[in-house]
């Protein structure tokens, strides 16, 4: 810097290899910016002070954030499955291991469930719990308890007993959906539904959509946190937010009756929203498969490779080997 007829001026010299020029006109424009606010404002704290030009800030502030689209706001997570269950009724909709169900199947299924929960008290802001391994029944049981108004609360088998006991406690949940009455907790009040042993109870219920008002704001599901920071928080999901979501990701992904998506994030996870329920309600096949298929690469690929999988929403580059997609 230095001072030429009354006027001080600069040079900014830089390493090519480092940055190209337009970053350095960048960095001078901010320098500039954070000068003349200073001689504008001298008493302004430097923490306050503006870095970005007029056009940067409109560009950051303004234009990146005009992301309106058009969705379904008025809708509920449930309510774009049965639209879809209506218009590919007989497509398959779910495969685990040698079991299948269609749209029309799992439609029904769900519904039978929903009457069910709501005989049990279940509706709008009642908290259900959801403790079984991957399965169809797990994802009868998400379906179910949307169709009921309730809300999910994934409890992860995995995890110790003594944070299961401490989520349900937390939350008051009333009812468990389990399978072969794995959950064996003593809960006082909490009652366990088990998806197999009491579906010959599930079946006599109607397989009509029932009856349920719920708005879109309404709550869906809630996930806690790892607790690795503290202890685990739990996080409520609502049904206009995942709506607009999954329209956003059906919309950018082209994902269609013709795909084959395979789930992989475990239900207490939020991304399992994205490749259970996402595809559901677009008309593809969902490949679900068990924890020990996760966590064997080869095993993982030759399930990739038979069902011919086309999307792969959740895959982190540990999971997935290089030459399986």
């Amino acid at each position: 810097m230095y001072e030429r007829d009354g006027i001080i001026d600069g040079r900014l010299e830089y390493a090519t290899d480092l940055f190209d020029a337009s970053t350095i006109r960048r960095m001078i424009d901010h320098f500039q910016t954070v000068l003349s606010a200073i001689v504008t404002n001298p008493d302004t704290p430097i923490d306050l002070l503006p870095l970005l030009t007029q056009t940067e800030n409109r560009q950051i502030v303004v234009e990146w954030n005009d992301t309106v689209a058009d969705y379904p706001s008025d809708k509920t997570i449930h309510q774009l499955f049965e639209e879809q269950a209506e218009r590919t009724p007989d497509s398959i909709a779910l495969i685990f291991q040698d079991d299948h169900l269609t749209y029309n199947q799992l439609n029904q299924r769900t519904n039978r469930l929903a009457h069910y929960l709501i005989k049990m008290g279940v509706g709008p802001d009642v908290f259900v719990g959801i403790y079984m391994e991957r399965s169809i029944e797990m994802v009868i049981g998400l379906l179910g308890i949307l169709k009921a108004g309730g809300i999910y609360v994934p409890l992860d088998p995995i995890n110790p007993r003594e944070r299961i006991i401490q989520a349900m406690e937390d939350v008051k949940i009333k009812v468990v959906l389990t399978l072969q009455n794995r959950l064996s907790l003593a809960m006082g009040k909490t009652v366990t539904l088990d998806l197999e042993t009491d579906w010959h109870l599930i079946q006599k219920e109607s397989s009509q959509i029932p009856n349920v008002s719920l708005p879109a704001d309404a709550a869906a599901y809630l996930i806690f946190t790892s607790g690795s920071t503290g202890q685990p928080k739990g996080i409520l999901g609502y049904h206009r937010g995942v709506v607009n979501y999954l329209t956003y990701l059906v919309n950018t992904y082209n994902i269609s009756e013709s795909d084959v998506v395979l789930q992989l994030p475990p239900l207490n996870f939020d991304a399992s929203i994205r490749d259970l329920v996402g595809p559901l309600t677009a008309g593809a096949k969902v490949v679900v498969v068990n924890q020990d298929v996760i966590k064997n690469p080869p095993a993982l690929t030759r399930k990739i490779n038979e069902h011919r999988v086309t999307c792969l929403l959740s895959a982190v580059p540990s999971v997935i080997p290089i030459n399986s997609v």
